[in-house]
């Protein structure tokens, strides 16, 4: 599987998603690895831009998560232990986050 663009997603205007490296142009600069567009048939504009603007949050958030997640289990190693608990569930959103 290739990578993913690095770095972090900007939020621009009517729910346009944009991320990469910035490019000089004649007429300009732009990012251009990474275009969305978030719509939808029956969707309001406030809820395009709101599901555009979490997207962006959940991207530029990520890494910082699993980072976080991964200190706390490797600060006490009592934490694991069988069960429903707060470091079970700490290993279960770093395995669906494709994380080991």
């Amino acid at each position: 599987m290739a990578g993913h663009t690095k770095g972090p997603l900007t939020l621009g205007k009517l729910g346009v998603i944009k991320g990469g490296p910035f490019h000089q142009f004649t007429n300009g600069d732009a990012q251009s690895q990474l275009f969305m567009a978030t719509t939808g048939l029956d969707m309001s504009h406030q809820e395009r831009d709101a599901n555009a603007a979490h997207l962006v949050k959940c991207w530029n958030s990520h890494y910082e998560l699993v980072a976080a997640l991964q200190r706390y289990l490797d600060c006490d190693s009592a934490r694991d232990v069988a069960g429903d608990t707060p470091a079970a569930q700490a290993r279960a959103a770093l395995a669906k986050a494709g994380v080991e």
